[in-house]
């Protein structure tokens, strides 16, 4: 159910990071996400620095998830305003950084 614009911001849940120590199961979904090549070639890189410094199953899905968790952290204690500010400000300092 996609909320209203009216709503959008009325109906973000918040979730707690890390997830509560009761949440001890295994299971996870896979789901296909879009990146540009760029994106692609950096989570590789990262990939094989872990690989190198002895972290033999370091692989994408590991850097994306742990990004996932700083992204977590870093919305942790916010609203739902400040949660797009966030973005747009993220956005804002991608687009004025060099090429």
């Amino acid at each position: 159910m996609q909320p209203t614009s009216a709503s959008k911001c009325d109906s973000i849940r918040v979730v707690t990071w890390p997830p509560s120590v009761a949440d001890t199961s295994k299971r996870y979904r896979i789901v296909a996400i879009s990146l540009y090549s760029k994106e692609v070639a950096e989570a590789d890189r990262v990939t094989e620095i872990l690989r190198r410094a002895g972290w033999p199953k370091a692989n994408r899905s590991l850097v994306v998830r742990e990004a996932l968790a700083r992204l977590f952290e870093d919305l942790l204690e916010k609203g739902p305003e400040e949660v797009v500010h966030y973005f747009m400000n993220r956005l804002a300092k991608r687009a004025n950084a060099p090429k």
